[in-house]
């Protein structure tokens, strides 16, 4: 920064990186390991900027391959890599140390197209085929249930959203996908703002470029950063992350301290900057380390960022099972059924905002089973695995569903009632026909409860099942 933007400005470099550094809006790149791409991607676009102007003083092949190297390691690591492209001859023309001719820096922007076309040929090798996911589901595509006006005024709107929640990062949180951000329409005068803000920043991006000014920098590397996250360009499957502006944020911190030292300059008092700029790293630091306690692990996450956005499917599924994940901790015996209760409420309410939520119903499903409803676990399974029937874990949990009929069923006969018992065994023999020691016993309860024909085809099964069973060959006998 001190050595190519602001050459003869430490303190503006000093102040930028400081607000850059403490930015809450960069908790989540920071807090979760998901998130190193995004760090990788600008750590190397800021050195391949670097190694751009050191070519100028320096011009050696040395310089230029590690400008292609870094090049290319910085769009590996994200996408945003490739605004290069357009950021490095920018930056050359408005921060060279002589006048800027592109007859100079001609084997750097070859080099740049080579690299390019050698990162596309990897990516295009690797993307096999179009996947239809996010077309039909909404956890994937959030606009699914938006018509076509909805989807660009939202979208547009999405645009002013990332800039406010940059300048007042409250609340912060893990998740803004469906319905966290109601759908726009074009009545919606905030939609309008974001247009107007769009072309005021494009505007004024030409007009400091006119001029020959940082600032055309700054308002590129927002831009062209920020346009590749907001749908507008690129469906990215998501509406917005806060992951998703951490190189946007460079931009906005440049502006953001230019702004106090012009404040300090009309001022006539340098310090002034200092003064302004210190409550906001205060205010800026106290957030961060607030947000840093929800990302201590999943279950503080999920039950954080669950009450800021009450509507989010995912945080509300995400609630849900973090819940069924404390009531099985040991500490936490003696509330067992209160986190039970709570992971129904989340999971009632996910479903309820997406009724197409399969984790949510299995998840829910696994709730009603801890509560022993087993009858509400069943139907919640059944919908789960209605839309998706080749679910890899869907023996699993009908095993597990069975097994809880059969025990419930066989206590029951522990108290000799065995008509009772004997409907739990019949459900247990439904989810997992092929277990010879649920039908074995749905024939002893039939038969104390004198129904013989049904402890005859019981039987009969279970000798099918398992023939060399002792138990099972010496009740054959008994019903001829």
């Amino acid at each position: 920064m001190s050595t190519i933007v602001f050459k003869n400005n430490k303190l503006l470099a000093l102040i930028i990186s400081l607000l850059f550094l403490a930015h809450p809006i960069h908790t989540e790149v920071v807090a979760n390991v998901k998130s190193r791409d995004e760090i990788f991607s600008l750590l190397f676009m800021i050195l391949t900027l670097i190694l751009a102007h050191k070519y100028e003083i320096q011009k050696s092949i040395k310089i230029l391959v590690l400008i292609c190297v870094s090049f290319l390691c910085a769009m590996l690591s994200k996408e945003y890599g490739a605004t290069l492209l357009l950021l490095i001859p920018l930056s050359l023309y408005l921060f060279s140390v002589e006048k800027f001719e592109i007859k100079k820096f001609v084997p750097v922007f070859i080099g740049l197209a080579v690299t390019f076309a050698i990162y596309y040929g990897i990516r295009s090798g690797i993307v096999i085929g179009k996947s239809n996911l996010q077309d039909n589901e909404l956890m994937n595509n959030p606009y699914l249930l938006a018509d076509e006006g909805q989807k660009l005024a939202t979208k547009l709107f999405i645009f002013l959203k990332y800039l406010l929640t940059i300048i007042f990062p409250h609340p912060l949180s893990s998740d803004y996908g469906y319905n966290c951000i109601p759908y726009k329409d074009f009545s919606d005068p905030l939609v309008y703002v974001s247009i107007l803000l769009l072309i005021g920043m494009a505007i004024g991006g030409l007009l400091s470029l006119k001029r020959k000014s940082w600032l055309a920098f700054a308002i590129a590397f927002y831009m062209l950063t920020i346009l590749l996250v907001t749908n507008l360009v690129f469906n990215v499957g998501a509406t917005m992350g806060e992951r998703l502006v951490f190189h946007s944020s460079l931009g906005y911190c440049m502006v953001l301290g230019f702004g106090l030292i012009w404040l300090a300059d009309r001022l006539k008092n340098r310090a002034v900057a200092l003064y302004l700029t210190i409550p906001i790293l205060l205010l800026y630091s106290v957030k961060t380390y607030s947000r840093n306690f929800a990302w201590h692990n999943d279950i503080t996450l999920a039950l954080t960022d669950v009450v800021h956005m009450p509507n989010s499917i995912s945080l509300n599924g995400n609630a849900a099972s973090r819940n069924i994940d404390l009531s099985e901790l040991p500490k936490n015996k003696t509330q067992e059924m209160e986190f039970v209760r709570k992971s129904i409420d989340y999971g009632t309410k996910a479903v309820a905002l997406h009724p197409g939520f399969v984790n949510g119903f299995l998840n829910l499903g696994i709730a009603y089973a801890k509560m022993d409803q087993l009858d509400s676990a069943k139907l919640c399974w059944d919908k789960a695995f209605k839309m998706y029937p080749s679910h890899p874990s869907k023996k699993l949990y009908y095993d597990l569903l069975a097994d809880s009929y059969y025990r419930k069923g066989f206590n029951l006969g522990g108290q000799s009632k065995w008509t009772e018992g004997k409907a739990f065994l019949q459900k247990a023999v439904e989810m997992n026909p092929s277990n010879a020691r649920y039908w074995y016993d749905l024939g002893g309860f039939s038969y104390n409860s004198q129904d013989y024909g049904k402890a005859k085809e019981a039987w009969t099964k279970a000798y099918q099942l398992n023939p060399t069973d002792t138990a099972i060959q010496k009740v054959q006998g008994l019903l001829r």
